[in-house]
């Protein structure tokens, strides 16, 4: 039996976005999403995560992307706050959820503004080897 393990890294090499970017890892998320046309894009909403920048790191987004800050250890953080704020306020709890919401609408845009192009040739080969 053969057994294949694809990391998120295994994604990386598709070059053929319309959107000239490469499928981010977890640490160069925030800076791919920065390049991308997404951040001008009024439907996109990030202010809740703003808000949590500001709130609870006292940050500003610029300052968070220069940190190249893990996407996954940045929604964890934002998790871990929400169940352990079960006996806090409600503005926080509606706060930390809506920060996490946008979070994971964000990750998904970003992966679908950048899955948009043609098949990978690579990809289309291990698949058929498969």
């Amino acid at each position: 039996m053969t057994v294949l393990v694809l990391g998120a890294g295994a994604s990386k090499s598709y070059t053929s976005s319309h959107s000239g970017l490469q499928m981010p890892l977890s640490r160069d998320f925030f800076g791919t999403y920065m390049r991308s046309r997404l951040k001008d894009q009024t439907w996109v909403l990030i202010h809740h995560i703003i808000g949590y920048l500001q709130l609870f790191r006292h940050s500003t987004i610029e300052e968070f992307v220069l940190r190249d800050e893990d996407i996954e250890v940045f929604h964890s953080e934002i998790e871990e706050r929400l169940s352990s704020s079960a006996e806090s306020d409600r503005v926080t709890q509606v706060a930390l959820s809506s920060a996490s919401t946008q979070l994971v609408f964000l990750f998904a845009a970003l992966i679908n503004e950048i899955q948009n192009g043609p098949s990978s040739p690579p990809h289309c080969k291990l698949a058929r080897r498969l």
